[in-house]
């Protein structure tokens, strides 16, 4: 397990690309079908990243180019959907990232059963779906749907929203790190905050057109503000990820689906989908004040394979 390392909010997570080993930078639990490495969310010419340099041991790196960034907004699938008990929205959001308490056979429970799969596909989806839950996941990481969550507290899930703005925002600044500050398997966690050094980086010069955008947010994400919701006051992932699943598919009663619940702990014989999984860090928002910043992500290490592919 990598260490986690916490800033003020936390976004972003690494996830476990199979059970006991890393894969590279953060991959989520569940792979998208997407394997390409470009994100469906944006359009734009990937060039080969230049190396990552070290200065006294720590990796160094900058942003890339992203003139030909164009992003896609990707809709929220919405709140409030009642597909998941109160149970379901603890194990999903404990499952879907690596940390120390992970408790990998009770995830790979949860995961293989059917009972859980609708709760799954509404928590849990890839960029390339064609509207995106409560927490996001390609190629290489998983982070919670910052932008869709605001999307719908201001009631414009449009292309020309705030919402739309924040992905923008985030989206520019994977666009210029995520290949040119690739995060080894075998990270000691210097590498990872080199790629969130970067980001913060291009937040304030090659992203900066889209960061200043995203800063519509701002006042709805403060305290009383109508957005207050989507930036809770915790630097714990696992925690932020459980609110967002609530949000987005909570309100199913206890009775009506807990086998991945208190289940999932006891049962030892499901199958595992060894499908390595990948998620990049697409939707960890990114502008100032209210919105975290990019050294407000939380990363763990890489995601279990033992989530089904596209939340499904």
């Amino acid at each position: 397990m990598k260490k986690i390392a916490l800033g003020l909010t936390s976004v972003v997570a690494f996830v476990m690309s199979a059970v006991g080993g890393c894969s590279s930078d953060e991959p989520a639990a569940g792979s998208p079908d997407n394997d390409s490495g470009v994100s469906e969310t944006s359009t734009v010419d990937r060039k080969a990243p230049p190396p990552v340099q070290t200065d006294g041991g720590d990796a160094v790196c900058a942003p890339g180019d992203v003139a030909s960034f164009k992003p896609i907004w990707k809709a929220p699938s919405g709140f409030n959907q009642k597909l998941c008990t109160p149970e379901q929205v603890k194990l999903l959001a404990d499952c879907v990232w690596s940390h120390p308490g992970r408790d990998d056979a009770a995830c790979k429970t949860f995961f293989n059963s059917s009972v859980n799969k609708a709760c799954v596909g509404c928590g849990y989806t890839s960029t390339s779906s064609a509207k995106l839950g409560a927490i996001v996941s390609n190629n290489t990481s998983v982070a919670v749907n910052y932008a869709g969550c605001v999307a719908q507290k201001l009631g414009d899930v449009t292309a020309n929203g705030c919402g739309a703005k924040v992905q923008a925002a985030a989206l520019c600044r994977d666009e210029a790190c995520v290949d040119a500050c690739p995060v080894p398997d075998d990270d000691t966690g210097k590498a990872f905050e080199a790629f969130l050094k970067c980001q913060d980086d291009a937040a304030t010069s090659v992203c900066q057109s889209y960061a200043d955008a995203a800063a519509c947010a701002d006042d709805a994400l403060s305290d009383g503000g109508v957005a207050a919701d989507c930036n809770p006051d915790t630097t714990d992932f696992g925690e932020r990820a459980a609110i967002y699943v609530e949000l987005f598919c909570g309100g199913l009663a206890s009775d009506a689906g807990t086998d991945g619940g208190s289940d999932a702990a006891t049962q030892t014989d499901a199958s595992v989908d060894d499908a390595a999984v990948d998620a990049s860090i697409d939707d960890a928002a990114t502008t100032d004040a209210a919105t975290p910043d990019a050294d407000d992500a939380a990363t763990a290490t890489d995601a279990p394979a033992d989530a089904p592919a596209d939340g499904g």
